[in-house]
């Protein structure tokens, strides 16, 4: 059953139905079919979402972070874990935004700056903040963000267009929320870091 389903106050409902059928001179007695008919009925037209929420998305529980002063979200399923900065072997200034190899739980982890691969000013030269180690990859990657915020869900949104922000990396992003969180399509991102990972 749907959560909108279980929000029902099925009494109110038959209750409704019984007095408009009065009103007619139907009633229920005897015709249970009919009753019952009549109530799918009016819980389907309860059901329907309503016309100016046409055009919106469902969006998963997200993690949001800043970097270069921007808000960003990224599914929740996609972040492994969140960590402050480690030690790392950073790598000389690379095009894309590849910073250097952090040591996380054993494994060797290829951590990437935020900023940079959204195509965004504000790449430090000496880099702090907190680290989202992505989930699934191979190899494993990790972005380096400004701050992690919060984890919120969206119920649904009606997301637009990127265009506010200052970005060549547009296409990285699935939209914007009304309170300007651009919310990351995660398939593209892993693509883009795939590439720098062999320097593209």
């Amino acid at each position: 059953m749907s959560d909108a389903a279980k929000q029902f106050d099925w009494r109110k409902i038959h209750k409704e139905l019984e007095g408009r059928l009065a009103l007619t001179g139907v009633t229920f007695e005897g015709n249970e079919a009919r009753a019952n008919a009549l109530l799918r009925e009016r819980g389907s037209q309860l059901a329907k979402v309503p016309s100016d929420r046409h055009g919106e998305t469902s969006l998963p529980r997200m993690l949001v972070f800043r970097a270069a002063g921007e808000r960003f979200g990224l599914a929740l399923k996609c972040a492994n874990e969140v960590t402050p900065m480690p030690r790392a072997a950073l790598l000389q200034k690379s095009p894309s935004g590849l910073l250097g190899i952090i040591h996380w739980r054993g494994e060797f982890v290829s951590m990437f700056s935020a900023a940079a691969v959204f195509g965004l000013e504000g790449t430090a030269s000496h880099p702090e903040g907190d680290v989202i180690v992505l989930r699934d990859g191979e190899p494993r990657a990790a972005l380096l963000v400004d701050r992690c915020e919060q984890i919120t869900g969206f119920a649904s949104a009606k997301l637009q267009a990127p265009d506010q922000l200052r970005t060549r990396q547009a296409g990285l992003f699935k939209g914007a929320t009304s309170d300007a969180v651009f919310v990351l399509d995660e398939e593209r991102l892993k693509a883009r870091l795939q590439e720098g990972l062999r320097g593209g």
